[in-house]
């Protein structure tokens, strides 16, 4: 493992890093960019420890932000690309962030929050970009402990306040070199990012760079320009949440393009409905892999690879890192013997603990164990399966039912493109089975319909008690299901 995280590039100076929106980036110019970004970091009084927020599009200044952070000891805090003013507001004064950098496409957002942003020493508009772009370009002698911190990253807090998980050098060099060595990335790959790059998906882009690959980077997600893109600049990698996939496979489906040149496509967020599986091998054949990866973890944890899906591990999410420990903990929060358990990990690449808030640290941990609330079982080849999330586990009439194997059911039907099954407040069931649907285009089914498909394969206490039929289902911004909205949205709508 490196001593320092991104400290050099083993790429000739000459190579091709980077592809943005018609710039072409050399390994030698993405190193020259990054110091200046450091230089002009120092230059604002920001040192070793300090926190520096960004709010940027998916862009070649995102990577200069964390490699100058990973050179300098400056903490990245990354904004959200989604984030509400509210949001902004308390993590930006929560996380103690001495400066904010942020994009033309925020302006109006950081103008309506300017008052709440007095206590920062520098707000920093795009003129600072081009100031960098101008200033010196060497290199400076800044030694990094591999425990420090690295970057700071709010979690969804989708059901309370969100909070900021620590994560050090040591968890970002085990997170991007655990990748390549899983993905046996080279200097031959052409990555394509399309998940946000203030979240941990960033690291596919990073992994890509210290194998010596080029990344394209592209701002917004468009299905038809990815897809021309990966037959443009023959895309070896791509990385993408299940909703993305589904409308790559209708834009292809639309307007096939030539994408012989992949040969690795993971999807990250949740294990992939099989017939969803089957429809993208159809067209990118059997490069189709799956991610299970934390916030707090610096991204992966488990690697499900091609091989593996095809040979019909499709419910699992692959196996643990080699610098993760893991166990199933019981409801005490101890190692386990059942063959179900709350997924609890270990090692080097786990948060250290969240922001100033030790109460969520402790309450996060047991022992040496990180508490991640998902449910898992692991069968005999050490393959993980997430069954659910511990809390969306829904009691009704007595029984315990996780949503995900209800959903699962629901992806096999023809008609269903997305589902979601949550828990609503019922005086007689406790909590009634329900299920949210979205139809594929030109689908006519009905409630009645979908539950009786549900009763040839689940017993009665799991088939959902009401179907109802959305045009598109809220997500949070890391791209899973925003189950706490979609109650909300139902109860609402139903009158509850």
């Amino acid at each position: 493992m490196n001593s320092t995280l991104f400290s050099k590039f083993d790429a000739p100076d000459e190579s091709l890093a980077l592809l943005s929106e018609g710039r072409r980036i050399s390994y030698g110019e993405l190193n020259a960019d990054a110091n200046r970004f450091a230089v002009a970091l120092h230059g604002l009084g920001l040192r070793a420890g300090d926190l520096f927020a960004f709010l940027l599009p998916n862009s070649p200044e995102m990577l200069y932000i964390y490699i100058a952070c990973a050179r300098t000891g400056i903490v990245g805090l990354p904004l959200s690309q989604r984030i509400s003013g509210a949001e902004l507001a308390f993590q930006v004064k929560d996380s103690g962030a001495r400066a904010l950098l942020y994009g033309r496409d925020f302006a109006a957002l950081v103008a309506e929050r300017r008052a709440e942003l007095d206590h920062l020493a520098h707000l920093l508009n795009e003129d600072f970009i081009h100031q960098v772009a101008l200033s010196d370009a060497s290199s400076l002698d800044i030694q990094v402990n591999a425990a420090d911190p690295f970057c700071v990253m709010y979690t969804g807090g989708t059901t309370g306040q969100s909070k900021a998980a620590v994560q050090s050098h040591e968890s970002w060099m085990c997170s991007l070199e655990t990748s390549v060595e899983q993905w046996g990335l080279s200097a031959s790959d052409r990555h394509l990012i399309v998940l946000p790059m203030s979240h941990a998906a960033w690291y596919t882009a990073g992994a890509t760079l210290l194998a010596g690959g080029s990344v394209t980077i592209v701002k917004h997600w468009d299905p038809h320009r990815v897809l021309e893109l990966v037959e443009r600049h023959r895309v070896t990698t791509l990385n993408m949440i299940p909703t993305m996939l589904n409308d790559l496979i209708g834009a292809f489906e639309a307007r096939a393009r030539d994408v012989g040149s992949m040969r690795l496509l993971t999807v990250a967020g949740s294990a992939l409905p099989i017939a969803t599986y089957e429809r993208a091998r159809a067209i990118f054949g059997e490069v189709i892999g799956n991610i299970y990866g934390l916030t707090e973890l610096a991204g992966p944890v488990s690697f499900l690879l091609p091989s593996d899906m095809a040979a019909g591990k499709f419910r699992s999410v692959g196996r643990v890192g080699k610098h993760i420990e893991m166990a199933l903990l019981d409801d005490d929060g101890k190692p386990g013997t059942s063959k179900r358990g709350e997924l609890g990990l270990a090692g080097p690449q786990v948060t250290t603990g969240y922001l100033k808030n030790p109460d969520e640290t402790r309450n996060a941990f047991s022992g040496k164990w990180f508490k991640t609330g998902d449910v898992v079982e692991v069968d005999r080849d050490g393959f993980l399966y997430v069954v659910d999330r511990k809390k969306d586990m829904i009691k009704t009439g007595g029984f315990n039912v996780y949503p995900s194997e209800v959903e699962q059911v629901l992806y096999r039907h023809s008609g269903v493109l997305e589902a979601a099954v949550i828990g609503v407040p019922d005086k007689k069931w406790s909590e009634a089975l329900t299920a949210v649907v979205v139809l594929r285009p030109g689908a006519q089914f009905s409630a009645d319909d979908i539950m009786a498909y549900c009763r040839t394969d689940l017993a009665g206490h799991k088939v959902p008690k009401a179907v109802h039929f959305a045009l598109k289902l809220p997500r949070t911004r890391f791209g899973k299901f925003d189950k706490a909205q979609i109650l909300k949205d139902l109860m609402a709508g139903s009158g509850i």
